[in-house]
């Protein structure tokens, strides 16, 4: 098990890597209302919010407020569920590049457990058992 919960973590830290680099690249952390721009951010906050990366976290990265994210990661939620032909299009290149690697997020309980600080941690620690996603326990 503590293969898997270095896997994760290397896992977690290249996915955060790769998107902080696309951001700079991209300069999706900069105000721009375009909407390329916007389905591009809502794409990789939801990438990263998928994999488990905090809400604070993934606004520092895109150099926004952790209530921009909720809203974001809402509105993304929504486009996808109308099948947004245009959020398809601007997102392409980028699910061509990151899908492939991190489209199935692997779950580790001992992650979990060592990283979890608050009630509400210990709250998804719970559902993600109910839900049985952990990678690294037998069901």
């Amino acid at each position: 098990s503590k293969n898997i919960n270095n896997t994760n973590t290397n896992t977690m830290k290249e996915l955060r890597t790769e998107v902080h680099h696309m951001v700079m690249k991209l300069k999706l952390n900069v105000p721009n209302r375009k909407r390329s721009f916007i389905h591009k951010r809502f794409y990789l906050m939801s990438l990263l919010r998928v994999n488990g990366v905090k809400l604070k976290e993934i606004g520092s990265i895109f150099n926004q407020d952790h209530s921009t994210v909720v809203h974001g990661l809402k509105k993304y939620a929504d486009l996808r569920r109308f099948k947004d032909a245009l959020l398809d299009e601007d997102t392409r290149e980028l699910r061509e590049q990151f899908g492939g690697h991190f489209d199935k997020p692997v779950f580790s309980i001992i992650y979990d457990m060592r990283n979890a600080r608050n009630p509400y941690d210990f709250k998804v620690i719970r559902k993600r058992l109910d839900n049985q996603i952990y990678t690294d326990v037998k069901y």
